[in-house]
């Protein structure tokens, strides 16, 4: 029994004990995410709908100088999209027997190569399982699309029923900007090595100050661990 119990400990503790990353490894990552959702809001007469689309995909280098810190560098690309549309119902003013609706959607896009330097902890979990706390600082210019389209539509009313349509002028616009984008984040990681050098990671959320626009000083800052930010990816050690 003593003998069985002896084994058991030496084997945890050898499980325990042996490292996957050790000073001197460089790892090569790749990870993304992608999400995508509408949201409706407002009544019959007066409503809302947004179509959200967000994609990040990220690559880096990085190399343990020991056996539990890591330098690294690397370029995050960020896309999101958004499709808003409205429909509100007026009334003239001047006839009880027509309607005005006014119907406007709303098209943003915008794309972001974001240039970052990473700095992080390493801690075996297992002698398979990491955990990593890593800072990184992103740098890059934030391109973004509005294209925006309002269209009026007068209906004459007989009977308490729509009739018939009357053409009404189309208004359309729309603006490109470019902006510069700063952010440090804090982010928990956990990595998988399931051969002695491919692993599976998962960035889950973290913390994160970002400068969304320089001109007005205007800044933002979330903490969210949220499944939705996370980020699967892949390692693999050189």
């Amino acid at each position: 029994m003593k003998l069985t119990i002896l084994l058991f400990a030496f084997l945890y503790a050898t499980f325990l004990l042996h490292s996957q990353i050790k000073k001197g490894d460089n790892v090569i990552s790749l990870n993304g995410m992608y999400t995508k959702n509408t949201t409706q809001d407002g009544v019959m007469g007066n409503s809302m709908t947004v179509n959200n689309r967000h994609l990040n995909l990220g690559a880096s280098f990085t190399s343990y100088v020991t056996n539990h810190l890591l330098l690294g560098f690397g370029l995050d690309y960020i896309s999101q999209k958004d499709l808003r549309t409205s429909e509100l119902v007026l009334n003239d003013g001047h006839d009880v027997n027509s309607q005005i609706m006014r119907y406007e959607t709303l098209n943003l896009k915008s794309t972001a190569p974001l240039p970052f330097l990473l700095v992080g902890y390493n801690m075996d979990v297992t002698n398979k399982l990491n955990f990593n706390a890593n800072l990184k600082i992103n740098y890059g210019k934030v391109s973004t699309t509005i294209d925006d389209q309002t269209i009026y539509q007068q209906s004459l009313i007989v009977n308490t029923t729509l009739s018939s349509f009357i053409p009404m002028p189309t208004m359309t616009s729309g603006s490109k900007e470019t902006n510069d984008f700063a952010a440090a984040s804090i982010i928990p990681e956990m990595t998988y090595f399931f051969t002695n050098q491919i692993g599976l990671s998962v960035a889950l959320g973290g913390i994160q100050y970002s400068i969304t626009d320089w001109k007005t000083s205007k800044s933002d800052f979330w903490i969210n661990l949220s499944p939705n930010t996370w980020l699967i990816g892949l390692k693999y050690k050189l």
